[in-house]
């Protein structure tokens, strides 16, 4: 979901979603899915005090101890060490309603090969496999548009790091006239299926719908799809782990690492009381049940989100966040006047992608810095 910018078009009082399609728990419209989250058995193993991490955190965020894992699951020789410059974009390439294209996605694609995955009035615009950092045409059309080459790049420099776990990049309108109230995907990141409900987590499809966007609403859009593929990528997952015996948290695709991005975000920036409503919420049985028990878990805990949608799972916090610190400079009012008061205020979430020196920042912060950049300009 967007917060940024002051776009009354296709989102006015519309509900807007970056989702992520990993499992069978469905919680959504439009087959919206999100991974089952399996925590270990202890209960303790999930209290952000019982965790020490490497990472340096804000003052009242928990540990800062080291932990037995000698390795960090970033990829940080990739990582850039200056800021990228600002890629080009086209605002014509956010028109809100773009002529069909015929593109088609090819039967069987692992990644999904139903548009309407995307939403009941998705339109596909352009599919692409990435080889070798280019786009090569899937859809049974000509040459990649601008357009796309543009949102490539821009993704590109965003997380340079993330670009060898990106198999293909699918480009959609979404309904540009949604009625209110009605549930809109805007985006999505989906990892490779290799069975039924079996997926493999080092290769990513990222799907964005742009139009009708303002630059800084697709740079939100960028930041959270690039963040559901840095924190759920091979690298921060104990290979051949499975929910049985997973002793961190089980997404739906791997067992996490205890020194991943995601188990110290979360071990840090939740405590037991907000685990506590948010399983109740998540533990309603039916779609319209969970729905209503997230509006109140949020409007319970508004302090510790950035937005209604990143009460809906932890994964979507930790999206939310990520692209609020990777889009707003932190003197920004909708940033700076963020609460603090608590740790697990939605300011101190922020604040833990500034402290995760060691790797998250290296990798992430000079594209970052680019795309503060690129959504004020």
């Amino acid at each position: 979901m967007s917060t940024r910018g002051t776009s009354t078009g296709r989102w006015a009082g519309v509900g807007v979603a970056g989702v992520i399609i990993l499992s069978l728990a469905s919680i959504g419209a439009h087959a919206l899915l999100i991974p089952g989250f399996i925590q270990a058995a202890d209960a303790s193993s999930r209290s952000t005090g019982a965790l020490s991490t490497p990472t340096t955190v804000p003052s009242g965020q928990g540990g800062t101890g080291s932990l037995s894992s000698t390795s960090s699951p970033a990829a940080t020789d990739l990582a850039p060490t200056a800021v990228p410059a600002m890629p080009a974009y086209d605002r014509a390439c956010l028109r809100r309603d773009n002529p069909a294209t015929g593109a088609k996605i090819p039967a069987n694609d692992p990644f999904g090969d139903d548009i309407a995955d995307l939403g009941d009035k998705a339109e596909l615009q352009r599919l692409y496999a990435v080889q070798s950092g280019a786009l090569v045409p899937l859809d049974g059309l000509g040459a990649p548009r601008p357009c796309d080459e543009q949102l490539w790049s821009l993704v590109k420099a965003t997380a340079p790091t993330l670009l060898g776990h990106i198999d293909e990049l699918l480009v959609f309108d979404a309904d540009p006239d949604p009625a209110t109230g009605e549930f809109i995907i805007e985006g999505e990141s989906a990892p490779k299926e290799t069975a039924p409900d079996t997926f493999d987590d080092d290769h990513w499809r990222v799907s964005f719908a742009p139009n009708g966007l303002d630059r800084g609403e697709l740079a939100w859009l960028v930041a959270h799809e690039l963040a559901h593929v840095a924190s759920l990528n091979k690298d921060q997952m104990l290979s051949g782990v499975g929910a049985d015996v997973c002793a961190t948290w089980y997404t739906g695709t791997g067992c996490l690492l205890a020194d991943s991005f995601l188990r110290r975000y979360l071990s840090n920036t939740w405590d037991d009381a907000l685990w506590d409503d948010w399983d109740k919420a998540d533990g309603k049985s039916t779609e319209k049940a969970r729905r209503a028990a997230y509006q109140d878990f949020y409007d319970n805990h508004s302090d510790s989100f950035i937005t209604e949608y990143a009460a809906w799972h932890p994964l979507e916090d930790f999206a939310e966040s990520f692209a609020m610190w990777c889009t707003y400079d932190e003197d920004e009012p909708d940033r700076a006047n963020l609460p603090t008061a608590e740790r697990t205020d939605s300011g101190n979430k922020v604040a833990w992608f500034d402290a995760a020196r060691r790797d998250l920042l290296p990798a992430f912060g000079p594209g970052c810095t680019m795309l503060r950049q690129f959504a004020v300009s």
